[in-house]
Order: structure tokens, then sequence, then C-alpha cells
């Protein structure tokens, strides 16, 4: 899997800590996908989580 950035592609971190040493993402960038199992419905049933 590959994450397009500055017109090229880079190879997506495929395990935790190899994304938490990537620079492809900010720091709050890394919380928020490492906290995306967490995220619950919203009222209407849907999961509010982008994938």
């Amino acid at each position: 899997r590959y994450i397009l950035r500055d017109n090229k592609l880079h190879p997506l971190p495929m395990n935790p800590l190899s994304l938490i040493k990537s620079k492809l993402f900010s720091a709050k960038g890394k919380f928020r996908l490492l906290g995306e199992p967490f995220v619950g419905k919203s009222d209407d049933g849907y999961y509010q989580s982008i994938a």
C-alpha cells in the first residue's frame, strides 16, 4: 500500500512502530490513526471513522 504525498508515492507504514517513526504523518495525525479502532458509532448508527 502506498500514500501519495507531494506528487510522490511513499510506502505506507505497515506496523505501529514504523508508523510512529514515519515522517509521512504529523504527531496529531499519528495519534488520530492510532485512535481509529476506538471510534464509535454516531447517533444515526454509522461509524464516524474515515478509512
